[in-house]
């Protein structure tokens, strides 16, 4: 009876994948068929290629190593690493098709060059500031001040501040002057164009008026929302309390401070300030970027 067989096509690649394995191909081989399996005869006691024909398993049939029935060579060691290659490079695009397109890129970090804010920037400047005052005198006076800004430390949205200001009065009241020297910290969080901010400052004031002089403690605590309009300019509404006790100065203000960037070294701020007592402050500033 007819014996039936599976198909060759695995048998011949198990056959080829251990002539790649052992490497120690012969001059002849002995192929056997017997369902479906190929079984090898060395005829030296080595290894051969084997390539199995089909046959009716009685039968031993013969053939030289490496070639296939038809007169065809099977793939050299040479030929499999070249279609690794290529299947290397095939294999990607055709994954590609099933999963996703890409992966969305970080978008680049802003460029900070020419960012209007002064949260996280890095500045010292000048400013000077003209005050009416409603209740007390001396009516009018003027304010001169140096400021300057660092984060602290890099990318922790802390800012340390240093600031000196020497006030005035004018002659249409009692002369005198005050300087205070300021040192404080600034926490913000940035949230896209708009950064809230908390302030304080904490320093020691000296002042004459006449002929008399005093000193006193100062502190302040602030607080405002810095707000972007454009990359180049910022607006920032602000309230603050001030408090000097030995000069009796208590004091909610209120106020905005707009800021505009002019080139990457220089920026400068326009300030309008309002307080319980209804003095009021206009302020302008210069400032050196680094």
């Amino acid at each position: 009876m007819k014996k039936t067989f599976a198909d060759p096509l695995p048998v011949i690649l198990r056959c080829w994948l251990s002539r790649f394995l052992l490497r120690k191909p012969g001059p002849m081989a002995a192929v056997r068929w017997q369902a479906g399996k190929c079984s090898a005869v060395p005829a030296n006691g080595g290894f051969y290629d084997i390539f199995p024909q089909r046959g009716d398993g009685s039968h031993v049939h013969a053939m030289p190593a490496g070639i296939l029935p038809g007169g065809l060579h099977p793939p050299t060691l040479m030929n499999v690493k070249n279609i690794l290659r290529l299947a290397s490079c095939v294999l990607p695009f055709a994954l590609g098709q099933a999963a996703p397109a890409s992966v969305p890129m970080t978008p680049a970090p802003a460029d900070h060059a020419m960012r209007g804010g002064l949260l996280g920037g890095h500045f010292s400047g000048v400013d000077f500031g003209y005050i009416e005052r409603n209740k007390s005198a001396p009516r009018v006076m003027q304010r001169y001040g140096f400021v300057a800004r660092q984060p602290l430390p890099e990318g922790r949205d802390l800012d340390g501040i240093f600031a000196y200001h020497y006030t005035r009065g004018s002659t249409l009241g009692p002369d005198g002057n005050q300087n205070e020297i300021l040192a404080g910290v600034a926490v913000f969080r940035r949230n896209g164009p708009v950064a809230p901010y908390f302030e304080t400052d904490l320093g020691w004031a000296w002042a004459k008026a006449g002929g008399s002089r005093e000193n006193s403690f100062v502190y302040q605590f602030r607080l405002g929302v810095e707000t972007m309009l454009s990359p180049r300019a910022s607006l920032a509404p602000v309230v603050s309390y001030r408090a000097a006790p030995r000069f009796h100065e208590h004091a909610w203000q209120f106020g905005v401070r707009a800021a505009f960037r002019l080139n990457p070294g220089w920026s400068t701020t326009v300030a309008l300030q309002l307080d319980d007592e209804h003095s009021v402050e206009t302020s302008f500033g210069l400032q050196r970027r680094y």
